[in-house]
Formats: structure tokens, sequence, C-alpha cells
């Protein structure tokens, strides 16, 4: 177990189980993050807050030990953007790294939130995280929705935690696809990147250049390995090392939430969005998730002029349903059937 490898210090290792390695190495906040990623994913997904009530002092440990580490609420240590085609220079892993401790201790002033006799921790940690923004601002943000080298994880990773400041995140967005585009939608980036990159275009009205990214079947990228025969997934995009390797994978999570446009707005998915996109010329999809309630199944169709969804609704939730085009609708228990024309 993870806390079990965990420091009086509150510093954790890269890699569990550990005979004392990956503690000054491989570990940082984007591998740490899993004390905070794993409680928070199991009550989205099935509304049990068992793990966050049992390693909630764990979690305070790791976030005092981040402090002790921090300069100006910034912390520089972790691989950053690992496995990128090119080496990844060290500013690039303080911003990773601070943007991963400003959602580690956002979520932790959620987890307070949640336990009654913790209101305090919820509004000290709320502050934490608005100077870890202010200061993660300063550094690395230049104007003009450009953060950072300009590269696609350094305009990614504000977008994807929240860090851009109101009313400039379509700025970020627009950056950062103009960069994909010019850039023959390669994927030039590490294992960071590729979970940030393509949410945020998707998120900000880029699904079909996220798409596109995804397929594309030059270096690097998702469809170069297969156009080299890969079956699974590599651990770096050159393929010199692992061929089964979780590397890159969020590929699978961006179809569920993206293509087939499933995700909870309420824990255990007792309420959800359905809001598909319809891209890359797929013509249809089908997708099925186990919820606590029931199985939910999207499956959609796309002919030249029309969009048709057919949604299977667990018994005892409800569903809210965005068609391409923006049309919404709610849903209730059964099976539903969504129609729209295209333009």
């Amino acid at each position: 177990m993870l806390v079990d490898a965990q420091r009086p210090s509150g510093q954790l290792p890269g890699i569990v189980p550990t005979g004392g390695w990956g503690y000054n190495w491989g570990s940082g906040p984007a591998w740490d993050r899993a004390l905070f990623e794993i409680p928070y994913r199991v009550l989205r997904f099935r509304n049990d807050d068992e793990m966050i009530r049992l390693h909630y002092e764990a979690m305070r440990r790791y976030l005092d030990f981040c402090a002790r580490m921090s300069e100006d609420h910034l912390v520089r240590f972790g691989l950053g953007d690992w496995c990128a085609p090119e080496r990844v220079p060290a500013e690039m892993v303080e911003l990773t790294s601070s943007a991963y401790y400003y959602h580690d201790v956002r979520l932790f002033s959620y987890f307070a939130s949640l336990n009654g006799e913790a209101e305090s921790d919820a509004l000290l940690y709320a502050r934490l995280a608005e100077d870890i923004k202010a200061s993660f601002n300063r550094k690395f943000y230049h104007g003009g929705g450009i953060y950072g080298d300009g590269t696609l994880t350094a305009l990614g990773a504000p977008l994807y935690f929240g860090l851009v400041p109101a009313g400039e995140e379509q700025l970020t967005a627009d950056q950062l696809a103009a960069k994909v585009e010019a850039g023959g939608c390669r994927a030039d980036f590490g294992i960071l990147g590729a979970k940030y990159v393509p949410r945020v275009l998707a998120d900000y009205g880029y699904a079909e250049l996220a798409c596109r990214m995804l397929m594309q079947e030059e270096y690097p990228g998702w469809g170069y390995w297969i156009r080299q025969g890969a079956t699974s997934l590599w651990e770096e995009w050159k393929g010199g090392t692992s061929r089964n390797h979780i590397m890159f994978g969020d590929i699978g999570a961006w179809m569920f939430e993206y293509l087939a446009g499933v995700r909870p707005l309420k824990n255990g998915f007792a309420e959800f969005r359905v809001a598909p996109n319809a891209v890359c010329g797929l013509t249809n999809l089908i997708m099925t998730h186990d919820s606590p309630h029931g199985r939910i199944v999207v499956d959609w169709t796309k002919e030249e002029k029309r969009f048709i969804l057919t949604l299977t609704v667990p018994k005892g939730t409800t569903a809210e349903v965005i068609l391409p085009g923006g049309e919404k609708s709610r849903a209730g228990e059964g099976v539903q059937f969504f129609e729209v024309e295209l333009d």
C-alpha cells in the first residue's frame, strides 16, 4: 500500500513496494498524486469515501512535505513530462510539479469539506491553493495565453488544472490548438502532456483536432505505434524500452469521456452527463459502463445529416444529454432515443 511506504516526513517513493529506491528519484507530485487521485476517483465513480477518511492524515503529511520543499509556493522536484520526444527542461518540471501540487491542495480542501470536523482545513488549504495559483501565474504566464516555453504541455497543464486566469482560458486553448496544427497534430509531449492536451482541446471546442492527434500516424503518436505493429501501449514513443506499459494510457479515458461523452455529475453516477463528439469520420460508437446503479449504454450513429443516440439510463438515475450542435435535454431511467439534424 502506498501509505505504508510513506516516510514520517510525508515523502513518498516513486514505486511501491520499495526497498528504499524511488524516494529521491522517480517520485514528485505527478507520481505521488496517486495518494489523492485514487481516493477521489473511487468517490466519483463509486460514491465511496472510505479511502479519503482512511488516508486523510497521510495526505496532510504529504502536503506538509511539499510545503517544506516549496519556494514561493512552487515545487521543483519530480520527473516532469516523462518520456517526451525531447529532454524536458528544468522549468517544465517546476511547471508540471507545481500544477499537480496545486491540484492536490484543492482536492484536500474538498476532502476536508466532506468532513464536518475539518472545516478549518477546508478554508486553510483553499487559501493555500490560491497562493499557489498566484505564484504559478507570476512565474509562468507571459500573457496572450502563453505559458512557460509555449510547448504543448506548458499550455495544456494550466488549462487542465484550472490555473489560467478567469476569462483567458479560451485564449490559451486557441494558442494550444494553433501549436498542435502547426506541428501536424504530432503528440509532441511526454506522459503528462498526453493527459492534458487531448482533454483540454476537446473541452475548449477542438475535439476534432484532438481526435486527429490521437489517430495521426507520424512519430510521435499512438497511430505511429500501430503503424509499427503495436498491439499494446509502449513505455515511450520510439519503442526502445517496454512495449507493454500503461504510459500514455489516458487515451482510453479520453474516448470514454469525449467520444461517448460520459462523465458523472454526482458521485457514483446518480446523475451523469452524456455529450458525445462525432469526430474523425466516426460513424458509430457503442460504450458501456457498469455504474453502482446499473449499466449505462451509449450507442450513437452518425449518418450524412443525422445524429442518432440510443441511451440506456439505469434505474434511479438521470442523465443530462448534450447532442452535437448543443441541443440539451434530460433523460430518466430506461432506454431513451435522441435524434438531431446536422449542419
